[in-house]
C-alpha cells in the first residue's frame, strides 16, 4: 500500500526495508482503508518511520514500547536533526501522526493500550 502514497520505487523500498517496514506497509493499508488523503497519509507514515528509526537507535523493540516512549520521542522532535534532507513537520501534526500510529499498533496487538 505504500505504493499508493509514494511514487519513487527507491523510497518505497527504503520504507519497506527499514526496521519495522512491514508495520509501515500495514499502517499505510489502514490509512487507505479510512481514506486519508495522500498528503496527510504520507506525513503520518513519515512520522511513524521516524519513530521506528528513533526506537531502533535506542535498541528498543516496537513490542516493548510504552506511552512514555511517545512522549520522549515528541521531546526529541523539538531538537531533531535526524533527517535534515526533509523539511520538519509541524509538532502538532507529528503528535497526531504518532497518536494514529500508536492506535494502529494497539489494534494490531503489538502494543498494549495504556491502563
Amino acid at each position: 500500500m505504500l505504493i499508493q502514497y509514494f511514487t519513487r520505487s527507491s523510497r518505497i523500498e527504503e520504507l519497506r526495508n527499514c526496521p519495522g517496514g512491514h508495520l509501515l506497509e500495514d499502517f499505510a493499508k489502514e490509512l487507505a482503508a479510512v481514506r486519508y488523503q495522500w498528503v496527510a497519509a504520507r506525513q503520518h507514515i513519515r512520522t511513524a518511520e521516524h519513530f521506528l528509526h528513533w526506537i531502533g537507535h535506542r535498541n528498543l523493540s516496537v513490542t516493548t514500547i510504552e506511552e512514555r516512549r511517545a512522549k520522549q520521542f515528541l521531546d526529541h522532535l523539538k531538537r531533531c536533526r535526524c533527517r535534515e534532507d526533509r523539511p520538519p513537520l509541524k509538532p502538532q501534526r507529528q503528535k497526531y501522526s504518532l497518536h494514529l500510529f500508536f492506535q494502529f499498533l494497539q489494534r494490531a496487538g503489538i502494543v498494549t493500550p495504556p491502563p
